[in-house]
């Protein structure tokens, strides 16, 4: 991930619910840079956008790909340990 997204993204992170101007400021850029920056990671699935109406700035948040994402490998993770239970002639396996 290019410089600036990383750290336009762990700035939300931190954050959450972060109006576009506030991470143009933390970042020292321009208004416009950043909301290229949270529309593209916005656009990758990293962010979401919720906007609040005209004339009122955008707010960001981290979307949900992390959790989802673990808990999809949790998942994969016990399917494979419970496919390799050794299993005992006689007994049925738990």
């Amino acid at each position: 991930m290019p410089p600036l997204r990383r750290r336009a993204y762990d700035c939300v992170c931190k954050y959450s619910n972060v109006e576009t101007a506030d991470v143009a400021i933390a970042l020292d850029l321009p208004t416009n840079t950043a909301r290229r920056i949270l529309e593209d990671l916005a656009a990758h699935g990293l962010l979401v956008r919720t906007s609040q109406g005209a004339g009122k700035p955008d707010l960001w948040d981290r979307s949900t790909w992390e959790a989802d994402e673990a808990a999809a490998d949790a998942k994969a993770r016990f399917f494979v340990l419970k496919l390799r239970v050794p299993t005992v002639p006689g007994k049925s396996p738990p």
